[in-house]
């Protein structure tokens, strides 16, 4: 294991470990094909970039709002190192969402585009329509 003395942030850890021998697997979802922390880092990595081209950045929060699973752990790992994550159960109703939404201020929403949830109708009209 490889530890680093300045574990100052989820993204700095990943960089870490992802220098590490290069098979190194990070944590696996039980029934998924296992991800070097190399591949991990770099995932995030191009998440976070993403979010940047979308004019979100570190003070930002946003919004996750998936099931349980190696996507949203994912998609968390992402906002954190990026901006703030404020993960959210996908079951609120839009009244709960709205109330959240707006006492967190929060600035985007990442949920499953396959589903219809109520976190799409919310936070579409606090944001000018833009998805």
């Amino acid at each position: 294991m490889i530890l680093c003395a300045d574990h100052l942030s989820i993204q700095r850890v990943l960089v870490c470990r992802a220098e590490g021998p290069s098979d190194a697997a990070a944590p696996a979802a039980p029934g998924r094909i296992p991800v070097t922390y190399a591949a991990l880092y770099a995932q995030i990595d191009r998440g976070v970039r993403a979010l940047n081209e979308l004019g979100v950045g570190r003070g930002d929060r946003i919004a996750v709002l998936l099931p349980q699973g190696p996507e949203m752990a994912v998609a968390s790992l992402v906002v954190a190192a990026g901006a703030v994550a404020v993960p959210l159960s996908p079951a609120l109703r839009e009244s709960d969402l709205e109330c959240s939404f707006s006492a967190l201020d929060v600035r985007a929403v990442i949920l499953r585009t396959d589903v219809d949830s109520p976190a799409r109708a919310t936070a579409l009209p606090r944001r000018g329509g833009v998805p």
